[in-house]
Formats: structure tokens, sequence, C-alpha cells
């Protein structure tokens, strides 16, 4: 195993994490203008569960592999005037639909069963909505829409990730990620120049190391679908994800490397 200058105890990021492993294959995406991906945004940020992280832990309380925090548009997508019944179509909607993307609401209010047996939903969703829909121009079913159709995996890029700098390991650990249109934000304390984890996802998964000036070459949506979103979800997956995962099969590459 070769170790170049910048990583971290792999001993000790196993007992902070488990299995250690290297991203082992990376897929490029078209680009559009600077100009046109800063004009209009918009993205869908997930949460990788984590115990050193707060709403990690919380979306640990739903899943292993990956919780949505919301579908964020940052631009004004039509002139559609707001309607007094918009919150109460988004909840009555949403209610059936929230769990197939783990798009869970942490709020206290939401935690307890609903109605119909309903666990983290709605109230934030519905807030989701109108910050991000309803003030956009979008009505309610055009918003949810948006939320659920994830695809084609072409049309996504990493555009923001959250992470933090983990001074005992000296890496930057990956909190959230986002993908789809718009200028790439790195935000949180990580330190530029390091090496990035993703905690691991599923019982016992590795933990990928991404070198800094790679991030966007090598954590792409197609990756962040068939390791991540595809291993819980399978349903998600159109015959795009399915295709790439057979190539990753047949790559004549090394297996990630484990501590041990």
């Amino acid at each position: 195993m070769i170790l170049t200058r910048g990583i971290p105890s792999l001993f000790g990021l196993q007992l902070l994490f488990g299995h250690l492993g290297f991203l082992p294959v990376a897929y490029s995406s078209s680009d559009s203008s600077l100009l046109s991906r800063s004009l209009h945004r918009q993205s869908h940020v997930f949460i990788l569960p984590d115990h050193t992280d707060e709403l990690g832990r919380k979306c640990l309380h739903f899943s292993h592999y990956f919780c949505l925090m919301s579908l964020w548009i940052k631009t004004r997508v039509k002139y559609r005037q707001p309607q007094p019944g918009d919150r109460e179509e988004f909840r009555s909607k949403v209610v059936s639909l929230y769990n197939q993307l783990n798009w869970f609401s942490f709020r206290e209010q939401d935690a307890a069963p609903g109605p119909n047996n309903t666990r983290g939903c709605c109230s934030y969703q519905v807030a989701s909505y109108i910050q991000h829909g309803q003030k956009n121009g979008l009505s309610p079913q055009e918003y949810l829409d948006k939320v659920f159709n994830i695809g084609p995996f072409g049309s996504k890029r990493l555009i923001f990730i959250k992470a933090k700098w983990h001074p005992r390991f000296c890496i930057n650990v990956i909190s959230q990620i986002g993908f789809g249109q718009g200028v790439f934000k790195l935000i949180g304390s990580a330190k530029k120049g390091r090496h990035f984890i993703i905690p691991p996802v599923g019982e016992s998964e590795p933990i990928f190391i991404v070198p800094s000036d790679e991030l966007q070459s090598m954590l792409t949506f197609p990756w962040f679908m068939v390791n991540v979103v595809c291993r819980e979800k399978p349903f998600l997956c159109p015959n795009s994800a399915r295709s790439i995962y057979e190539q990753l099969q047949n790559l004549d590459l090394d297996e990630p490397t484990e501590a041990t």
C-alpha cells in the first residue's frame, strides 16, 4: 500500500469510522459555461450518515446510507403566484413519497408517528417547498416532480460540499454533498489542499479517500448513485445505473485498500 504526503494515520481513521479504502474510479460529465451555471443554480443535497456530525447522527436514525436534505433552487423558475392551498396540497402529496428518497424531517414535531403512521414528515418538507419551490414560481406538483426526478445521471455534477477539518487525523470529513447545476461551493471548516473522506455507508463499507484537487472529477453523480443511493434504493436506479455498475465490476482496477 502506497501512502502519499498528507494522508493521515489509516489505523486512526479505521478506529474513528471503520474500514478504509480509496475511491477507485472517476467519471467525467459535460460542463456548461461558468456564466450559465452561476445564473441558474439548483441541486439535490444529501446528508451522509455519520456519528461524528450532528445531522449525520440524526440521519442514522433513518438510514445507514443517505438522507436527502432537500432540492435547493436559488433562482426563479416560473412566475406563478403562491396559492392559498399550496401548503396542504404539497403535504398531501409528499406524505406518501418522502421515504422513497429518504427525505426525512429531523424536527421534533415530526418525530411521532402521524395519522398514516408516518414518521419524519412533513413540516420540514413543506417548508422546503415554500422556500425553494413556491417562492421560485413552482406549484406543489412541479416541485415534487423535480425532487423525485433525480436523473438523468449526466445532467448533474458535484457543486456543493460541506466538510469539517478533523485535526487529530489531519483530514476533511464530508458531511453534506450536492449534485446539480451551478458553480462549485465548499463550506465548513475544511482545509484547502488536504484530502477528503466520505464516511462509510451501509453496515460495513470502506471509507473513501479523495484528493482535494480531484473532488469534482472523482465524486460524480453516477458514482454517488451507484455506490450510495442505489445500494439502499435499487428501484431508483435506471438502466444507466446498472450499466455503470457493470462497468465498475469489469474495470481492471485494484480493490479498495483496507486498513488492517
